[in-house]
C-alpha cells in the first residue's frame, strides 16, 4: 500500500512537471512576434546561375527559415541557419529555369535564450 502511495505521488509530480513546461514554451512562443523580416537589394549576391549568397543579419543569436522569392514571387529555395550577430551567409540553391532570386523572407524559429531555457545547450558550471 505504501509503495502504491508513492508510486502516485511520482507519477503525479512528473505529470506537473511536463504541463509546467509545455505552459512554459507556448508563452515564449507566443511573445514572438511571427512576421518574417525581408532581405533584398546587394545583400542577395548570384555566385553562379543556380547559387545564391545570401546576407542575414539579426542583433540576436536566432536560429531562422529562409525562403527566397523571385521576380513573380514564386518560392524558389529554402534554407534554415542559425545567425551569429552581426550576420550569417545563407546558401541558396534554385533549378536553372527558376528566376533570380529578387528577395527573401525569414521567420525566427528560436532564440538562444529559447533554447538555453529547453536545455538544448547545456553548460558546465
Amino acid at each position: 500500500m505504501k509503495f502504491n502511495k508513492i508510486l502516485f505521488l511520482l507519477a503525479a509530480l512528473t505529470c506537473t512537471n511536463a504541463l509546467a513546461k509545455d505552459t512554459a514554451t507556448s508563452e515564449t512562443e507566443e511573445k514572438r512576434p511571427n512576421k518574417p523580416f525581408v532581405i533584398t537589394g546587394d545583400e542577395i549576391q548570384p555566385l553562379s546561375d543556380t547559387h545564391w549568397r545570401v546576407k542575414v543579419s539579426y542583433a540576436e543569436a536566432v536560429k531562422v527559415r529562409c525562403v527566397a522569392f523571385d521576380e513573380s514571387e514564386q518560392a524558389v529555395a529554402i534554407d534554415s541557419i542559425a545567425v551569429i550577430p552581426p550576420f550569417s551567409v545563407s546558401d541558396m540553391y534554385i533549378r536553372e529555369d527558376d528566376g533570380k532570386i529578387e528577395e527573401v523572407k525569414c521567420w525566427i524559429t528560436s532564440t538562444r535564450s529559447e533554447d538555453l531555457a529547453k536545455d538544448y545547450i547545456r553548460h558546465d558550471t
